[in-house]
């Protein structure tokens, strides 16, 4: 038997990208000023060529930084939305939907 999934609302979809992009911000201006508490001898701008500086905790004073704990969060967060939102929109999708939330597939 297979089970009907319901659409979800417009007001769902448009707050999760919303707060997708508020991760995403949030997650990049937290990982910049993490970036202030860097080891003294590294390029103040390394941080821009390097995209995983964020995981890399030898880079840093000291390994457990809250900020950069924080930042990684905040990503983490952003990218789970931005996988259920690409999921969700791809299940209409395939379910037949030509119009979503008033923009046409």
């Amino acid at each position: 038997m297979a089970q009907v999934l319901a659409s979800p609302s417009c007001t769902l979809l448009k707050a999760s990208f919303l707060a997708m992009l508020a991760c995403v911000l949030l997650g990049n201006l937290l990982g910049a000023l993490a970036w202030r508490h860097r080891r003294p001898e590294l390029p103040r701008y390394q941080w821009l060529r390097s995209q995983t500086y964020l995981f890399r905790p030898s880079l840093y004073l000291t390994a457990r930084q809250p900020l950069r704990i924080a930042a990684i969060t905040s990503l983490g967060v952003g990218l789970i939305l931005l996988l259920w939102l690409a999921l969700t929109i791809a299940r209409l999708l395939l379910g037949g939907e030509t119009t979503i939330c008033g923009f046409q597939f």
